[in-house]
């Protein structure tokens, strides 16, 4: 994704916002680096390792050709935070789908069949395994 900020007089005064791909908006993806200076709009990296760090947006650095933000440190208490919520999110990206676990369900009860049920339960512990939480 794109973002972009909006300075007057040196300073920051909207964004960052993503840039848009609807043509009519202004600033869009078809802009230029000149179009958009010309408009007062620069386009800022806002790449970081989520896990490990944060974009600080209040200290952004206003120079003629462009504005950063800085990366700053996460605590440890927030590294915990991120991770596992991240732990989670890879999980349920993981797990058996609703439907597997129907037609497991489905199976033991109408079957008396354990197999989809034993393997569903084994497939969830190696993903709690591969991504344990904290």
């Amino acid at each position: 994704m794109r973002y972009y900020v909006k300075v007057e007089d040196g300073d920051v005064v909207d964004g960052p916002r993503q840039i848009s791909s609807n043509e009519s908006d202004s600033p869009n993806e078809n802009w230029g680096k000149d179009q958009m200076c010309a408009h007062g709009y620069f386009e800022v990296n806002l790449d970081h390792d989520e896990r490990t760090e944060k974009i600080d947006y209040d200290n952004p650095t206003v120079a003629e050709d462009g504005v950063e933000y800085p990366c700053i440190p996460l605590l440890d208490a927030e590294k915990v935070a991120y991770d596992n919520s991240w732990a989670e999110a890879k999980r349920l990206a993981e797990y058996p789908t609703d439907q597997e676990k129907v037609e497991a369900f489905w199976q033991h009860v109408a079957y008396s069949n354990n197999k989809l049920v034993a393997d569903i339960i084994l497939r969830i512990e190696a993903v709690n395994q591969k991504y344990p939480l904290k």
